[in-house]
């Protein structure tokens, strides 16, 4: 788990109603159709323009946090599964 105060960064970012890390969601997020391994996310955000993104990296970049974007759910590569 991040630490609080990047928790926070990201949920000002985002906002309540584009911040996931019930248990949940972010097992929906973990896997998808291929035969690589669940990887659990800490977080699920879904920034809704350009500058919401750049400030998720800006934050990511300064914290060594490692981003997977994700497009839709259709996946059989586990490319989009967390490490």
């Amino acid at each position: 788990m991040l630490a609080q105060h990047i928790r926070d960064e990201l949920l000002e970012i985002v906002k309540a109603e584009n911040f996931f890390d019930d248990p949940e969601v972010l097992e929906k997020f973990s896997k998808d159709f291929s035969l690589v391994p669940p990887g659990m996310p800490n977080y699920v955000m879904k920034p809704k323009d350009t500058r919401e993104v750049q400030k998720i990296i800006k934050i990511a970049n300064e914290h060594s946090i490692p981003l997977v974007p994700s497009s839709s759910w259709v996946y059989f590569y586990g490319a989009a599964i967390p490490r």
